[in-house]
């Protein structure tokens, strides 16, 4: 009685060799001007769009079940909620549209909006819980 082992091993092998040419993608050509200025030819492919409604963006902490210890250790760390502060990272403030630096803020004075100051006095957040 013959041994099929050997081939079973070629057949493994051949199989190891042309399955990752069966799984290479397509080339896909990208679109290099904008879709409003394109000629009425096809558009190509070159957005993606993502909508999140879940409210999570709303939330003061992260990730999702970080809220199950609210009132445990560790949810005033950035170690284990995302969206608390970290004295390790130098925030910067964000720019107006023209380049220029929206007004530096400090933890005795932050401000209610870091994108519209006109919006409340700033606030003192030594002893506050935020």
């Amino acid at each position: 009685m013959k041994s099929h082992i050997p081939c079973f091993s070629l057949l493994c092998l051949a199989s190891a060799l042309v399955l990752p040419v069966l799984a290479q993608a397509g080339s896909v050509t990208l679109a290099t001007s904008p879709l409003a200025t394109s000629s009425p030819s096809p558009i190509l492919p070159n957005v993606i769009l993502m909508m999140d409604d879940s409210g999570s963006m709303a939330n003061e902490y992260l990730p999702d079940d970080a809220n199950s210890f609210q009132n445990k250790y560790g949810y005033k760390s950035s170690q284990c909620n995302g969206v608390y502060y970290d004295p390790t990272i130098a925030y910067v403030p964000p720019v107006y549209s023209t380049g220029t630096k929206f007004p530096d803020a400090s933890f005795t004075a932050a401000w209610n909006d870091g994108y519209n100051t006109n919006s409340g006095t700033p606030k003192d957040l030594t002893g506050s819980i935020y």
